[in-house]
């Protein structure tokens, strides 16, 4: 029974850049100004709401794509410490 680790790496890069391709194209389909000359306190209220998922939209991208960098920097991690321990195996 083997007890290896195998990372699919063809896998993992196809995944993070389906991520990737994803985060760039995800927004926030909401009315930028819903009552631009309306006074009603609702609808200054739904005006902030959409502003602060806006807000919260692009936070969520920014984490997304960090989380993505650090997942290939992990990957990236995982192979090299694969060669210098499959090195002295190898002779």
């Amino acid at each position: 029974m083997s007890h290896e680790i195998k990372i699919r790496s063809s896998e993992v890069e196809q995944a993070l850049s389906n991520l990737q391709t994803t985060v760039q194209v995800l927004q926030a389909l909401l009315i930028k100004d819903m009552a631009a000359e309306n006074q009603l306190e609702t609808a200054d209220q739904i005006n902030e709401l959409n502003a602060d998922l806006v807000q919260l939209i692009e936070n969520y991208k920014a984490l997304l794509l960090k989380n993505e960098k650090e997942t290939k920097k992990s990957v990236e991690a995982m192979f090299k410490a694969d060669e210098l321990l499959a090195g002295p195996m190898k002779r």
